[in-house]
């Protein structure tokens, strides 16, 4: 079993990546007067690899909807729906 250390790490690298992704394609929007959501590289292939493993785990449907429609758990910037090590005790749980 992965550990809640590294699935929380796991999860969070993939939710800095995402930002800092969106940030830097604002700024590079921004320099090059292109529309705001062109991309500077695409990570999807690593983010992918990190979904997949830890699907090993743990339901890779669940793992997505958290990230990537739950925005990592957030329903907004000051609230907080579900915490990482809440999802993973949920997803110990089910297993």
């Amino acid at each position: 079993m992965i550990s809640k250390e590294l699935f929380v790490n796991s999860i969070e690298a993939l939710r800095l990546q995402l930002g800092e992704d969106k940030v830097n394609a604002s700024i590079i929007a921004e320099v090059f007067g292109v529309k705001d959501d062109f991309c500077l590289y695409d990570n999807n292939k690593l983010i992918n690899a990190i979904i997949d493993l830890l699907a090993v785990y743990f339901d890779r449907d669940e793992l997505q909807y958290y990230c990537f429609v739950l925005n990592f758990g957030k329903i907004s910037d000051e609230e907080c729906f579900e915490s990482t090590e809440e999802l993973y005790e949920r997803l110990i749980k089910t297993k």
